[in-house]
């Protein structure tokens, strides 16, 4: 089996928009995928329930990655995301397929897995990102974050003030964040911890941004652009 022949089995009229527009064209019967009965990652409710709303709410965004060495491709990155799109009723998924052998097919899982759990949230700069999401209508619940374990993640930031001679900002339990002369800065409701400069990119990013489309949903990727 062919990846090339599991793209061309797409119907043209195939309803794909839950699927962003530039992954269309890896979109491949669900129904021909396995998912990987080695795989040692465990997908409680409450993950496949966020893996569901975050299917549901911004569409698949990244595709599986399947190994078809040995016939029926085999998922070896994405199990959660098959399983909970097959939840979903939907008939389609985007794959990017390998030709892996059992060795670098087993490998790249784990490490697939691994390296996200090993990254940890900035908790000085979640809180506000959250803030600006929930003014605008998105709970957090709807991004993966139930009550309990936001308050707990939050709650490792201390009261934020500001320390003077390069001390940055203290984070109780986890070093500093904002490096030399940095400040506890407020735009509107949300309090950023920067140092001077930061504070002067990121205000003026966000005042843009509020003025050109009129709200402040999604300033947060203006954090990603370069000059």
């Amino acid at each position: 089996m062919r990846g090339s022949d599991l793209y061309a089995s797409v119907p043209a009229d195939a309803d794909l928009s839950y699927i962003t527009e530039n992954l269309r064209g890896l979109a491949v019967p669900i129904g021909c995928l396995l998912a990987d009965p080695a795989n040692a990652r465990l997908h409680p409710d409450d993950n496949m329930e966020t893996i569901r709303s975050s299917l549901t709410a911004y569409g698949q965004r990244v595709p599986l990655s399947a190994n078809i060495r040995h016939g029926q491709p085999v998922v070896i990155a994405g199990n959660g995301r098959l399983e909970a799109s097959r939840q979903l009723g939907r008939q389609y998924v985007a794959v990017a397929f390998e030709d892996d052998d059992a060795v670098t097919a087993s490998g790249y899982a784990l490490v697939d897995n691994r390296s996200a759990e090993q990254a940890r949230w900035n908790v000085a700069r979640l809180g506000p990102v959250l803030e600006a999401l929930k003014a605008e209508g998105v709970k957090p619940e709807q991004v993966g974050f139930d009550p309990a374990a936001l308050k707990d993640i939050l709650g490792k930031v201390g009261p934020g003030p500001a320390q003077a001679g390069g001390q940055g900002i203290q984070i109780p339990g986890g070093g500093q964040t904002g490096g030399p002369q940095a400040e506890a800065v407020k735009f509107r409701k949300w309090t950023f911890p920067l140092t001077a400069d930061e504070a002067d990119m990121l205000t003026s990013r966000i005042e843009a941004h509020a003025a050109r489309v009129g709200t402040l949903y999604g300033f947060f990727g203006l954090l990603l652009e370069r000059d």
